[in-house]
């Protein structure tokens, strides 16, 4: 059996070995044509992340109020404006830059659901590197398939710098808990399966985007994020939602 090896990104570039002998080639087993099928965001972290160093994850609990200027939910050092979907440095005045990624054929991406966020401090190599917020989305992301979709924001700061600029990306299953630390002292990699370019535009901002889909990982630094040259195409099964690598990953 071909291991995952450090990610599901690597496995479906590797290739099987072919042992050097004029001996017939044992016949493969039905499991060779088999695709790789992930059910659940649990194991679709366990794939992302297979072999990669862990980034450490902290819980942190949100605070919400609302007062004469509007709604807030205050996460570790950040400041949430729900009613204008606007990030702060809790006691600044000036919203945070934002990056959106996994935008296609010119669609916005779906709203997020401000009111509804999951956070967790991060840190790599026993550092602070920042924070990360998993969010649903608004209107018809809360209904049926869609509500696999989801919004990972990447807040970078730590004790020793001050945080540029937000970024969020749109995936399905997208997770904090995909983070692993980067090659580089201040890095961290996020893989996540967004929309495809080569895919059918939706007519409906909000709907499950359709297949094919695509893995793709992201290098992030307190200066920002670079999407990685390799990706993986990745259909759904429409019966159950199940994500399907469609390249052979064990022989």
């Amino acid at each position: 059996m071909l291991a995952l090896g450090l990610s599901v990104l690597g496995a479906l570039s590797a290739a099987p070995a072919h042992a050097m002998s004029d001996a017939p080639e044992a016949p493969q087993t039905a499991a060779s044509d088999a695709a790789l099928r992930i059910g659940n965001t649990a194991d679709l972290v366990n794939a992302v992340t297979q072999g990669l160093p862990p980034a450490q994850l902290t819980p942190i609990a949100a605070r919400s109020g609302c007062g004469p200027q509007g709604c807030d939910t205050f996460i570790g050092p950040l400041r949430i404006d729900r009613d204008h979907g606007t990030l702060f440095i809790d006691g600044q005045q000036r919203a945070l830059k934002r990056a959106d990624h996994g935008a296609v054929n010119g669609q916005d991406l779906p709203d997020i659901d401000w009111a509804s966020p999951r956070a967790y401090a991060v840190q790599t190599a026993g550092r602070a590197w920042g924070t990360c917020i998993q969010f649903p989305h608004e209107g018809l992301g809360k209904s049926g398939s869609a509500q696999r979709w989801t919004s990972v924001v990447l807040v970078p700061g730590g004790r020793s710098r001050v945080p540029v600029q937000a970024q969020r990306f749109v995936g399905y299953w997208a997770s904090c808990d995909a983070l692993a630390a980067g090659p580089r002292v201040g890095e961290v990699l996020l893989t996540v399966v967004e929309r495809s370019a080569l895919g059918t535009a939706s007519t409906s901002a909000d709907a499950a985007p359709s297949a094919p889909l695509e893995a793709a990982r992201y290098l992030c630094s307190a200066t920002g994020c670079t999407r990685q040259a390799d990706t993986a195409s990745v259909g759904v099964d429409s019966a159950n939602g199940a994500l399907i690598w469609p390249r052979r990953v064990a022989r």
